[in-house]
Parts: C-alpha cells; sequence; structure tokens
C-alpha cells in the first residue's frame, strides 16, 4: 500500500516490534558491559562503534535465516494438515482433524458455545481444503524479503544509539549517552506497539522500556 515502509510492507506489527526490541536489548546488553572491558583508553570509543554496529549485523543474519526456516516450518504444518483432510474417510474424521488443530485458537475468539455452528465453520473449512493447493516447501521471495527487512530494522534501531561514539571523544561519556537513547528508543517502541494493542500509550512505552531492561540484565547475569 501507498506510504508503507519495506518492513510495513514484508512483516506484521507483531514481527516488527519483536525485531526492534530484540535488536535494542542486544545492542543494549552489549553497551552496559563492554565498557567494563573496553577501559578509556585510545581508540576505545571506535573500538566500541565497530562493536555495538557489528553485534546486530550479525544477530539481523541470524534472525532472517531464523524467519525464513520459521515460515517453512508454517508451511510444512499447514500442508500436513491439508494433506490429512484431504485423506479423512468422512467428514467426521476431518471434524476431529480441524477440531485438534484450529480449535483452540479459531474458537477462543468465537461469541458462541453451540457446538453445531462450530461444525458447521469447521465443515466449510473442509470443503475449501479438499481442493486447496498443499503449499510449496520452497523458501518463497517474500520469506527473503521478510529476512531482510528484519537485516534493516535490527540495524537500524542500534544506529542512533552508535551516533555517539562518532562524536564523543570520552569512551565513558558516550557509552553513556548510548544507553540513554537506547532506552528511550525502547520507549518510543512501546509507545508505537501500543497502536496495535489498544493498550494506553504512556502506560505501553514504560512497560517497553521495563521490560527491555529486564531482559538485558537477564542476558548480563547469564553472560549474553
Amino acid at each position: 500500500m501507498a506510504g508503507e515502509t519495506f518492513a510495513q510492507r514484508h512483516l506484521d506489527p507483531g514481527d516488527r516490534i519483536a525485531e526492534i526490541l530484540c535488536g535494542l536489548v542486544m545492542v543494549l546488553t552489549f553497551t552496559l558491559t563492554a565498557g567494563l572491558e573496553v577501559g578509556s583508553g585510545k581508540g576505545a570509543e571506535r573500538i566500541l562503534l565497530l562493536a555495538a554496529i557489528g553485534c546486530n549485523v550479525a544477530w539481523g543474519i541470524i534472525d532472517g535465516v531464523l524467519y525464513v526456516l520459521d515460515n517453512i516450518s508454517e508451511r510444512s504444518q499447514k500442508a500436513r494438515l491439508a494433506k490429512a483432510v484431504q485423506a479423512a474417510p468422512d467428514d467426521s474424521a476431518a471434524l476431529e482433524l480441524l477440531r485438534g488443530h484450529l480449535g483452540a485458537g479459531l474458537l477462543s475468539v468465537a461469541p458462541t458455545d453451540d457446538r453445531a455452528a462450530q461444525d458447521r465453520l469447521f465443515l466449510s473449512l473442509r470443503r475449501y481444503l479438499e481442493v486447496a493447493t498443499v503449499p510449496s516447501m520452497r523458501v518463497r521471495r517474500d520469506d527473503l524479503l521478510g529476512a531482510v527487512a528484519i537485516f534493516w530494522l535490527e540495524l537500524v534501531c542500534c544506529l542512533p544509539g552508535a551516533v555517539p561514539f562518532l562524536f564523543i571523544k570520552d569512551p565513558v561519556w558516550a557509552l553513556d549517552v548510548s544507553n540513554a537513547i537506547l532506552i528511550t528508543l525502547l520507549f518510543v517502541a512501546g509507545f508505537i506497539w501500543a497502536r496495535y494493542t489498544e493498550t494506553p500509550r504512556l502506560r505501553a512505552g514504560f512497560v517497553m522500556a521495563g521490560l527491555g531492561l529486564a531482559l538485558v540484565g537477564v542476558a548480563t547475569l547469564l553472560g549474553g
């Protein structure tokens, strides 16, 4: 659609927020601990800059590959369900398959406990699946574009935190400014996320910042 960004076209809101949160947590985990090891010697700010960017470049590639594999796995599950429904000997067997695979998620938002209405819904799904084409397990163009979008998000979200290392020569001061920027971005991510969850924006911002810092703490304590 016109006006959409590349990431909006190829990732849903949940994926976008998850990748931004992951990217910010990764670089914060690095910047909050790296200063203790790098110190304040000559060239320390350049080492921190390169390492902060390199951290998210690496994880952007890793998460992109995992995204492609996850998409293939999801299509595989759908293909197995479609084949099982197509091979079902009768409506009763097909209904049991569909109820077992889709019931919990699909019926959790249904406004009725009417078993007959639910069965009609699953029967209509069976009629559709009987003539549906089983999805291919091959890597698709959309998979690759989604992986690129993930890489781009994780790279871009760490760049504001890298800017202080370009202009502040004191690595300790640059590190403090960088961390403040990254924590602020966690708040902004939560503020934006609230649009999709009907959550009060300020509350969502503080929750996201707190959650991000908690995850950084866990990663740091476990040696991440």
